[in-house]
């Protein structure tokens, strides 16, 4: 071998170990928060920025699959796969956050690959079955609040009225998944959790009484699960803050649609 091949010589580059096909998606992702024109790491990114990378990396990939039931059947186990990882290394890792970091990022991007779902009603029976429901709630209650916002995201856009009104039937089992899972419940827990100091929670707050307000327009009834938990106590505390903003507002108008709803039932 002379000296110009040795100058031209190149090693053959092979795969770090743990990396696999299935976390490709994972790893574009990554690559693209850090390529990104605003130079922000994923970490930090907004919501906003890191749902629209990702569906920036779905118009990227190529020959991507029909949605149908397998595809959800595959999203939902993982999404458990990520949701069960993320869990053992934080009690494993309890005091070591950098250690579970990067599993935290993998479940974000997760969540918000299921937005897709709500494109797909015909497919929530599907969603039910497989457990994804049940899996999606039970992450309401998760530590990290951008998993908590992430997840809000998700079910205020698979509870959209425009989407359950196109799929009657299909939203019907939506809404009796949810209320089988003590989400009006579960949804107090989280407004009493997040900061509105935050810009990020502000606006979630906002969706998770959004969540409310699709689902009691579903169903009607579903009024008084919301008086049952808790929900028309914290408006109205919340409706005692001086100050305007609108949250406030969307407190008034909520309260509004509780008490016609309860009344005309």
């Amino acid at each position: 071998m002379d000296v110009g091949e040795l100058l031209d010589f190149q090693p053959a580059r092979t795969l770090k170990r743990g990396v696999d096909a299935d976390d490709d998606y994972e790893h574009m992702l990554k690559r693209k928060a850090v390529e990104a024109p605003v130079r922000k790491t994923y970490e930090e990114m907004t919501d906003e920025e890191r749902l629209a990378l990702v569906m920036e990396l779905d118009e990227d990939k190529e020959g991507g699959e029909e949605m149908d039931e397998s595809a959800v059947k595959k999203m939902v186990g993982n999404l458990e796969r990520k949701h069960g990882k993320n869990q053992e290394l934080r009690i494993k890792h309890s005091d070591q956050p950098e250690r579970f970091m990067e599993s935290e990022i993998e479940l974000h991007v997760e969540i918000g690959n299921c937005m897709v779902l709500a494109t797909q009603p015909h497919l929530y029976p599907t969603l039910v079955q497989a457990g994804g429901i049940k899996l999606i709630v039970s992450m309401l209650t998760h530590t990290n609040s951008d998993i908590v916002l992430g997840v809000v995201d998700l079910l205020h856009e698979l509870t959209d009225p425009d989407i359950l009104n196109e799929a009657l039937d299909e939203g019907v089992v939506l809404v009796q998944a949810l209320v089988k899972c003590q989400i009006m419940s579960v949804l107090v827990q989280v407004l009493e959790t997040l900061d509105e100091k935050n810009e990020d929670e502000s606006k979630g707050l906002h969706n998770v009484l959004g969540i409310a307000e699709n689902l009691v327009e579903a169903d009607p009834e579903l009024a008084h699960l919301a008086f049952k938990h808790g929900l028309l106590v914290w408006i109205l505390t919340r409706l005692k803050v001086r100050s305007f903003d609108p949250n406030k507002l969307y407190c008034s108008e909520l309260l509004a649609v509780l008490l016609q709803s309860s009344t005309s039932n």
